[in-house]
């Protein structure tokens, strides 16, 4: 027999009990991990529904206003219902035009407020 020394080691296993555990403990951690990337993809693309949805609304209640103006045949008004929708954040500029092309009213952002503009009604 060889002396401790010159005797070959063999490397430590580790029981069944403690590779079943790391598994379950990495699989837990990687469907937690998808779980919450797909719950933050769901809000994600919610929210960029519903802004879709409300700047539509801003546009059509705009263009519902300025209509009624245009009809009226008050400049004032729709000069004022051009420039009411300043009042939305995202809103980088709005102008009205008539049938022939002339810009009757609008209103645009100056470049130190237009960095989180990002939506333009013609």
């Amino acid at each position: 027999m060889k002396p401790p020394e010159f005797r070959t080691r063999s490397l430590p296993t580790t029981g069944f009990h403690a590779r079943i555990s790391a598994a379950a403990l990495v699989t837990a951690l990687s469907v937690l991990l998808l779980a919450s990337l797909a719950f933050m993809g769901q809000q994600w693309a919610m929210v960029h529904a519903q802004n879709r949805n409300l700047q539509s609304t801003l546009g059509g209640m705009a263009a519902i206003s300025i209509a009624d103006a245009v009809t009226a045949g008050d400049a004032a008004a729709v000069t004022s219902a051009v420039r009411s929708l300043g009042l939305s954040p995202v809103l980088m500029s709005a102008e009205y035009f008539d049938a022939q092309g002339h810009r009757i009213a609008g209103f645009r952002r100056s470049t130190v407020e237009a960095g989180a503009a990002t939506v333009v009604i013609r």
